[in-house]
């Protein structure tokens, strides 16, 4: 996130290993979503859903066997949030 001159990272998920995982990769990515109308799931376990009107772009964020979902900035909050986009 800039700030001006200055950045700040902000980690927006970490996926833990417990211990005696295997050690093997992970299969995540990440995609720019284009500012447009989403159909979004705010809280797990999903409920009906909502619509929602990214503004400025948004995160798609994936890994192998988990669920999408997006983190976008939220302007009157001033942070990212994240919804669910599938399951």
């Amino acid at each position: 996130m800039s700030l001006k001159k200055n950045f700040k990272w902000i980690v927006l998920d970490e996926i833990k290993r417990e211990k005696g995982f295997p050690k093997f990769g992970i299969a995540m990515g990440i995609d720019i979503i284009k500012p447009q109308k989403i159909r979004a799931f705010p809280e797990r376990p999903y409920n009906e859903g909502i619509e929602i009107t990214l503004v400025n772009p948004g995160l798609a964020y994936f890994h192998f066997e988990g669920a999408g979902s997006v983190f976008y900035w939220d302007s009157l909050q001033m942070k990212f949030l994240r919804v669910w986009i599938s399951d």
